[in-house]
């Protein structure tokens, strides 16, 4: 059975709004990969330019009226006859995290990732042979206030983002109580994550923990 290979998603940069060398590297800090293409599929093209403004959506509102059902589409019509899959992203990390809520663990399809970080690599679930010595996770669970709420999560992989996630809760998400803070054991960096099954196995464990973290928090307060 053959791959089907969607080999861009792009968001277009307006060259008339970036016009400096910050705006330029304001835009790169929010991706992974920093390929200029032009792609030679139409069909594997999602142009999401007017959407956003430098980094930022224009509107919140576009998230669930217009972005996610047209990302969903686009990833829905590319596996409706399609097995296997490989995805090439360059594009802002907020729609690769939205393609994964797409094309999760229970689609029924083989995804592979092509991963560009330190050296482009093809990643799925199972490429590589499990090690022992591949970093886990060291979990802190920290209270926000006394409370009753939410729990949020920073997830510290390549840049420890703990910090950052606090003064985010403080200002804008006053719901949260609690916030559960996930480092590699190695320290966070680019190499943080070896391969597609490491990756698969620390998120199978992230998962695990924020559910048991919740359960703890929650019958602690009810005791």
């Amino acid at each position: 059975m053959g791959w089907l290979i969607i080999h861009r998603m792009i968001i277009d940069l307006n060259e008339t709004r970036v016009c400096t060398v910050e705006q330029v590297r304001a835009i790169l800090e929010g991706t992974e990969t920093h390929d200029f293409v032009v792609p030679t599929n139409t069909h594997a093209r999602c142009v999401w330019i007017s959407h956003f403004d430098e980094r930022a959506i224009r509107d919140q509102a576009d998230w669930a009226a217009t972005l996610y059902p047209k990302l969903k589409g686009f990833l829905q019509t590319a596996a409706k006859d399609n097995q296997h899959l490989r995805l090439i992203f360059d594009a802002h990390n907020t729609l690769a995290f939205a393609a994964g809520a797409v094309l999760n663990i229970k689609s029924g399809r083989n995804v592979e990732i092509e991963q560009r970080t330190v050296h482009r690599n093809v990643w799925h679930s199972n490429d590589v042979p499990r090690d022992p010595s591949w970093p886990g996770w060291k979990f802190d669970l920290e209270m926000v206030k006394e409370s009753e709420g939410d729990m949020a999560v920073a997830v510290c992989l390549t840049h420890d983002v703990a910090s950052a996630v606090k003064a985010h809760i403080t200002t804008a998400l006053p719901q949260a109580s609690s916030l559960l803070i996930a480092r590699p054991t190695c320290g966070a960096g680019a190499r943080s994550v070896v391969c597609g099954q490491h990756a698969f196995d620390l998120a199978e464990a992230l998962a695990l923990q924020t559910n048991q973290g919740y359960r703890c928090i929650s019958s602690s307060r009810h005791c």
